[in-house]
């Protein structure tokens, strides 16, 4: 796979799924116009395979890792959003916004809000902008713009596009740094249950590779909810369901079994998830007190003719 399923999320991470969580700061919904969502607007701009993708033994693992991927974001956000760069904070806090230079370690940012009431766009302009952590130094250049055509019931974008223009981020002088430009679009949302309150946040996910991203790469993630709950004993539990396309190979549909359990970030102890492929193939993940295993039904006979009893989740 050009870029193992071309969903890898890279480090741009840290702006885009923070930017959507902006919603206009409203967790209420209140005066805020849910706009439907026709799947025509997302895949009219996409270019990439919209077929179901053939599952088998070469391609299982980079897919399962992909869908893994978005889940265990949620897992590891709070560490996700410490760098100092904090967009998060700065979207909260938009009407304050002249100059926001100040926010890295050495060199600048710019942002430009053209958002009203949530809708319209938002783009920052990263000029060897350096942050620093306790473990890491990442340097970005470029340009992201993202674009919010309408929100749902609780004020959060529901429909919205993303594009990096010249972005490069480099980490601890890493010189595989990706430096791309793509396009990336489709309705992605959390769904957080607490003590029977429902709140939504929806998730750009950047789908290009830190190592290997390949230049105008145009990827899709349509109709992905993440669910969170708390249960009985203060785990927190994620079921995932939804689409994601692969530019070369196509989509797959995921669905979950048995909700991904994180004893700590990146850190599985149960839970079950299938993606679904052409002729229904399939590959199922299984955690079970901290053992993965990885089963593979290539001819779609739900049948699984491949196990790989020890596999090892990445997130990518």
């Amino acid at each position: 796979m050009k870029t193992k399923t071309g969903l890898k999320a890279i480090s741009a991470l840290i702006m885009t799924s923070a930017l959507v969580a902006c919603g206009g700061g409203s967790d209420g919904g209140s005066g805020v116009t849910n706009n439907a969502f026709t799947a025509e607007s997302v895949t009219s701009k996409y270019t990439g395979n919209t077929k179901l993708a053939n599952l088998n033994r070469d391609n299982a693992a980079d897919f399962a890792n992909s869908a893994y991927s978005i889940t265990s974001e949620f897992a590891d956000k709070d560490d996700l959003f410490s760098n100092q760069l904090s967009i998060p904070n700065l979207i909260g806090s938009l009407d304050q916004i002249p100059s926001m230079s100040q926010n890295c370690d050495l060199g600048s940012l710019n942002i430009e809000n053209s958002l009203t009431n949530g809708l319209g766009s938002l783009s920052i302009t990263f000029n060897n902008c350096q942050t620093q952590t306790s473990n890491n130094t990442q340097k970005i250049n470029g340009k992201m713009q993202l674009n919010i055509d309408s929100l749902d019931a609780y004020g959060a974008p529901y429909t919205y596009s993303s594009t990096f223009s010249n972005y490069s981020l480099n980490l601890n002088d890493n010189s595989n740094s990706a430096n791309f430009s793509a396009f990336i679009h489709g309705e992605n949302k959390v769904v957080k249950e607490n003590e029977g309150r429902k709140s939504i946040t929806n998730l750009v996910n950047s789908m290009a590779s830190s190592q290997n991203a390949s230049d105008n790469e145009n990827v899709m993630v349509q109709s992905f909810t993440v669910i969170e709950k708390t249960n009985s004993i203060n785990q927190k539990e994620y079921s995932m369901s939804g689409e994601f396309y692969d530019a070369t190979q196509g989509k797959v549909n995921v669905s979950t079994v048995k909700p991904l359990i994180f004893s700590s970030p990146n850190l599985l102890e149960s839970g079950s998830f299938v993606l679904t492929g052409n002729n229904n193939s399939k590959v199922k993940v299984e955690i079970d007190n901290y053992v993965t295993s990885l089963h593979v039904d290539a001819d779609g006979d739900d049948s699984y003719e491949y196990t790989a009893p020890y596999f090892r989740l990445e997130s990518e």
